[in-house]
């Protein structure tokens, strides 16, 4: 497998995933009301391209210091932990400003309809990256 964990770090991301969500789930909630919805949805859309950025020079970091070897160098590790903390960020930003803007943009008909649009265009988007994900693996991956 390209990334080699044993017992103890197997558990470290769904335990890091509790913890930064106690971290990082209070920013949002603060910078919405003092920052302005846009705002907040223009620092997820930095945090996401700086998470998108950072993973996949994550993929180059490897390729360069462990062409010989099947495990994840430490550099691309950081590399990779810190853009999906990034990503994460990012996500977790534009999933609280992006439905209150939404509902107060759109006219008071149509609110549940966009907010439905919203989180259709976000599963949709899930569905995609999963179907990009398993083709790539398919075509270009060790069969």
């Amino acid at each position: 497998s390209p990334l080699s964990l044993s017992v103890p770090t197997s558990f470290l991301p769904p335990s890091s995933f509790f913890f930064f969500f106690f971290f990082f789930f209070p920013p949002p909630l603060l910078s919405l009301p003092r920052c302005g919805r846009k705002a907040s949805m223009l620092v997820a859309g930095i945090a996401f391209l700086v998470g998108a950025a950072m993973t996949s020079c994550a993929g180059l970091l490897n390729n360069k210091a462990t062409s010989t070897t099947s495990t994840l160098g430490s550099a691309a590790l950081v590399t990779l932990v810190l853009g999906r903390v990034s990503l994460g960020v990012g996500v977790g930003f534009a999933n609280q400003a992006v439905p209150l803007f939404l509902n107060e943009m759109s006219p008071a008909h149509l609110r549940g309809a966009f907010n439905i649009m919203f989180q259709l265009a976000t599963t949709i988007g899930i569905i995609l990256a999963q179907l990009v994900n398993v083709s790539g693996r398919f075509f270009f991956g060790k069969k």
